[in-house]
């Protein structure tokens, strides 16, 4: 029997400039890299440009992770200040993503 890992790729969906980097290009990306094997996007965004606007909150990417998972069809992971597991649980409950990461905080 062949053993099986998962492959996740972390993409900044978003780079917050306007004419930059969107969603939209994020999901064409996200099929592609489904083809090639990829078993899920965790979506991040931004902190790569120098003048990107950003409105951070606990789950603010989760949006992204949202559309990436509806439009690429592909499994997504939801991160973005989630310090709560109860946030973390709600965003697997109810769709938004299908992993919900308490990231920094656990440092």
């Amino acid at each position: 029997m062949a053993l099986r890992c998962s492959l996740f790729v972390r993409l900044s969906v978003i780079d917050w400039v306007q004419g930059g980097w969107t969603p939209a290009d994020s999901d064409r990306l996200a099929k592609l890299l489904s083809a090639l094997g990829v078993d899920a996007i965790d979506c991040s965004s931004g902190g790569i440009v120098p003048d990107e606007k950003i409105s951070a909150f606990a789950g603010y990417q989760v949006p992204l992770a949202e559309t990436v998972r509806r439009e690429a069809k592909l499994r997504t992971v939801g991160v973005g200040l989630i310090s709560k597991p109860l946030l973390a649980e709600e965003i697997i409950a109810n769709g938004r993503a299908d992993l919900g990461v308490i990231g920094r905080v656990a440092l």
